[in-house]
C-alpha cells in the first residue's frame, strides 16, 4: 500500500502516516474500511479483493 500511495501522491505522500502498513502482516490492509457503506447504504460486495 505505501508503493501504491507514493505512486498516487508523489512527493506529497511523505505527510502520509503509512506505518501500519509496514508492519508484517498489514502491507495489503485497506485503506478504508467497506463497514460504514454496508450501514449507510446496505450495500456489501459479492466478492473480497483480498
Amino acid at each position: 500500500m505505501p508503493d501504491l500511495l507514493k505512486a498516487w501522491y508523489g512527493p506529497d505522500a511523505d505527510r502520509i502516516d503509512m506505518s501500519h502498513y509496514r508492519r508484517p502482516g498489514h502491507e495489503r490492509d485497506a485503506v478504508y474500511s467497506i463497514q460504514r457503506v454496508a450501514d449507510e447504504l446496505g450495500f456489501v460486495p459479492r466478492r473480497t479483493t483480498i
